[in-house]
């Protein structure tokens, strides 16, 4: 699972602040290793020449300084001892020690200064002539030991401080990204129903030439689409006008002739106008239907619709007394849609029920009280998958009627970019045959139709 980039930003930025807190810990050690040290011997020497003379004292009253017999505090109660010492004569014997003390010399020179040897640190004082050695000497794991407590004190705040920094991190990087949010926002809410510019002021510095470069192409293909919208318009006139004039002429030509072959060609010719007038139409219909969304937030009156695209088609060879319209009493139906948009998709679905059902049938078109409107048509079932490939540019089904193949492809392409839901049944509702077309408005693309995000 790929991780957004808060979370990714979070966990990077907290696992660099745990490292580098490790890292302060241990330079840490490594300074207070290096600040005991020097503390410990400063202790080390200072405690050797306190005690010098008093163990030199304490010697003389036991007896000849010069004799070798040892001294220990027997005496007193057991107990440990971080530094222990031991005063040596000028023979090396030891005059007296510490309690814990070992009973042989210690590994130390007997020089005076510092020296270390078998896990001790020694400090050697002298006095006297001749010298008498007293060596005070201290563990080193002990001065590690403390080091490390030391250290370790640095850790539990860190359980609280990671929790915590943690928090802090997230939002602030949840009020550093929200400007990235509402770009993101903005962006994903531009589509060919709305080209407006962004309009962000206030973006940080790194996001306003993002901004700008979106405004710019949200302006070329604003113009773009124009240009597309001035090209299908000035097509549909120039391609029209020349048809439907030779079209005319031909007619014309066919009731000027008398019956035979040429008149026969001639109604040939008529034919293929009406079909190249008829594709081109389609054609001009499939381009604006691919054009971007056409939702309106004005809503229109369906049955007004409805009615007008019947009552073409009623005036049409194809659709002479094979229609039957049916509106609910008092509906008005509301649709979100841009009024063309809904009389192209109307059309195409009635004239496909009309060219594609029983001719012998009529074609039921209603608008019922719960908003949706039904086409419905008699003829040979429809597989449920074939619907899908009907909806392709061109693609015709086993029907031997004329067409052009085009038309439930402009009906889903317009369909797709509008708030209409389309749905076909085969057999219709109430039939063990025909096909049933239902139009009705997507309540979610009602809502987006009707709340553009700005």
């Amino acid at each position: 699972m790929r991780l957004g980039l808060p979370t990714r930003l979070v966990l990077v930025l907290t696992g660099a602040m745990f490292a580098t807190w490790i890292l302060a810990a241990g330079s840490a050690f490594y300074v207070i290793s290096h600040e005991l040290d020097e503390v410990f011997d400063s202790a080390l020497q200072e405690t050797a020449q306190q005690l010098l003379p008093l163990a030199l004292e304490g010697v003389m009253d036991a007896g000849d300084a010069d004799d070798t017999r040892m001294v220990r505090g027997d005496s007193l109660a057991p107990h440990e001892e971080y530094l222990i010492y031991q005063l040596r004569n000028s023979s090396g014997a030891i005059l007296l020690q510490s309690h814990d003390a070992v009973e042989t010399p210690f590994p130390a020179t007997a020089q005076q200064g510092f020296n270390q040897s078998g896990g001790y640190r020694f400090y050697t004082e002298t006095a006297g002539q001749p010298p008498y050695f007293l060596q005070v000497a201290e563990k080193t794991n002990h001065r590690r030991q403390a080091a490390i407590e030391a250290t370790l004190g640095l850790l539990p705040p860190l359980l609280i401080v990671m929790p915590l920094s943690a928090i802090l991190i997230w939002w602030i990087v949840q009020q550093m990204l929200q400007p990235i949010g509402r770009l993101q926002r903005l962006i994903g809410s531009r589509d060919g129903a709305n080209l407006s510019p962004l309009g962000l002021v206030d973006l940080p510095p790194d996001l306003a030439p993002i901004a700008s470069s979106v405004d710019r192409l949200l302006d070329r293909v604003r113009r773009t689409l124009e240009a597309e919208k001035h090209f299908t318009a000035n097509s549909a006139h120039e391609l029209r006008t020349p048809i439907a004039g030779a079209l005319a002429q031909t007619q014309r030509l066919i009731s000027e002739l008398s019956n035979g072959p040429n008149k026969d060609r001639a109604r040939q010719i008529e034919t293929a106008l009406s079909r190249l007038g008829s594709i081109s139409e389609k054609l001009l219909q499939l381009a604006r239907a691919e054009a971007p969304a056409p939702n309106t937030a004005d809503d229109i009156d369906a049955a007004i619709i409805l009615q007008a695209v019947i009552d073409d088609l009623a005036g049409t060879t194809l659709g002479h007394n094979r229609l039957a319209l049916q509106i609910a009493d008092q509906t008005y139906q509301s649709w979100p849609v841009d009024a063309d948009t809904l009389g192209i998709v109307l059309r195409n679905l009635i004239e496909n029920a009309l060219r594609h059902g029983d001719a012998s049938q009529p074609v039921t078109v209603t608008l019922d009280e719960a908003g949706a409107i039904r086409i419905v048509n008699q003829g040979t079932i429809v597989p449920p998958d074939r619907f899908n490939d009907l909806s392709r540019p061109f693609a015709r089904g086993n029907s031997q009627s004329s067409g052009t193949g085009l038309g439930l492809a402009i009906v889903r392409a317009l369909v797709d970019r509008s708030a209409l839901r389309l749905a076909f049944f085969s057999p219709a509702s109430g039939q063990d045959s025909g096909v049933e077309a239902v139009l009705t408005v997507d309540p979610t693309k009602r809502k987006e139709a009707a709340h553009p995000i700005r």
